[in-house]
């Protein structure tokens, strides 16, 4: 059991009438403790790394789906998905590593997890089987125990590392782009992180720009679109889920600064070329 949840790179803050929009959106309910905990976390990336024991196996789950705005992903991101194959009245809330989607039953036995395998014809879910896996979302929570966290060069180098320490992992023979434990080159991870100096280090020496501009959607960083776009990412860029940048832009219907640099995104995305 995982005593206490963080996480990185949160959905915006939501409110009781949010989720009731989204319901009404979906044809569904959602579980109280569910709603609780979107009210407290609405996502993001697990940290630590969580994972479920279940079926033989260890399943990494890397994160949880957020309540976004109409027309954004999210909570959104499988449901046509497993509507598509004729399997309606679940809400995937989260995936494993390896995209398999745990879902809640948003109709029936309303707030019981399950489990879905797909199979797959050219990468495209073709059919899906359910399995129970818990009978409310805090049974679900509480299944799940903490990876142990492994060294990783790459993202040590992107979170902390200067100039000087990429030119020495380059002398040794790596490769700028190859990638961590998180999936993601030292470009990507300096993003996250906001390693100015490493992210100019990595543009300089060459390193491949794919998925940049959406790791600077996602980590609300304007600032580093022009350059990298500059440095020839491509603003409609799908993500591996298949999204342009534009479409993951949170919140711009949100008051205060947190709306204001939202809208601010998405204005300099458009202006850059971007489409949904």
């Amino acid at each position: 059991m995982v005593a206490e949840f963080h996480f990185q790179q949160l959905g915006p803050p939501l409110s009781p009438d949010d989720i009731d929009a989204f319901e009404r959106e979906i044809g569904g309910r959602l579980p109280d403790d569910y709603k609780q905990f979107l009210l407290a976390h609405n996502g993001g990336m697990n940290d630590p790394r969580l994972g479920l024991s279940w079926d033989g196996g260890l399943h990494e789950i890397p994160g949880f789906d957020s309540l976004l705005a109409p027309g954004q992903s999210g909570l959104r991101r499988a449901l046509e998905n497993l509507r598509e194959l004729n399997i309606d009245g679940y809400l995937p809330v989260t995936m494993t590593q390896n995209q398999e989607d745990i879902c809640l039953d948003i109709r029936d036995k309303i707030g019981t997890v399950w489990f879905v395998r797909y199979a797959h014809e050219n990468y495209v879910p073709v059919a899906a089987r359910l399995f129970p896996l818990a009978g409310s979302f805090t049974e679900f929570l509480d299944m799940l125990v903490e990876i142990p966290e492994p060294y990783c060069r790459i993202e040590e180098l992107g979170e902390r590392g200067t100039e000087n320490d990429l030119v020495a992992y380059l002398a040794e023979g790596n490769s700028i782009d190859a990638t961590g434990k998180n999936r993601m080159t030292i470009l990507c991870e300096a993003i996250m992180h906001g390693n100015l100096p490493m992210i100019e280090a990595c543009i300089v020496r060459g390193a491949s720009v794919s998925q940049t501009i959406h790791m600077a959607v996602q980590n609300r960083r304007p600032d580093l679109v022009k350059r990298l776009v500059e440095a020839g990412a491509d603003v409609n860029e799908p993500s591996e889920f298949g999204g342009r940048p534009l479409k993951f832009v949170p919140g711009t219907a949100l008051p205060g600064e947190e709306g204001a640099q939202n809208r601010a995104m998405y204005k300099l995305l458009v202006e850059l070329g971007a489409k949904e």
